[in-house]
């Protein structure tokens, strides 16, 4: 499953469908499906985070856990 840019940023800002997002996140991360997204989708998400006024720490919950979180879970899909 192909993961769009929106699916994080509801759940990231807290907006009117963040909760069924995050659940959607959810299954990807607990290993129950397999899903990616686009280094594009990644762009998106930080451009429309930063003109939220999120900063870099708010932001890098979205780094791909492979590549190191700073202990947060992430909302990364794992890639298997």
């Amino acid at each position: 499953m192909l993961l769009d840019a929106n699916i994080f940023l509801e759940a990231a800002l807290a907006q009117e469908h963040g909760w069924a997002c995050k659940t959607i996140l959810e299954r990807p991360r607990d290993g129950k499906i397999d899903a990616g997204v686009t280094d594009f989708h990644v762009d998106s998400i930080v451009l429309v985070m930063e003109s939220y006024g999120k900063g870099w720490r708010e932001i890098s919950i979205f780094r791909r856990q492979d590549k190191g979180n700073h202990g947060h879970e992430g909302l990364w899909p794992r890639f298997r």
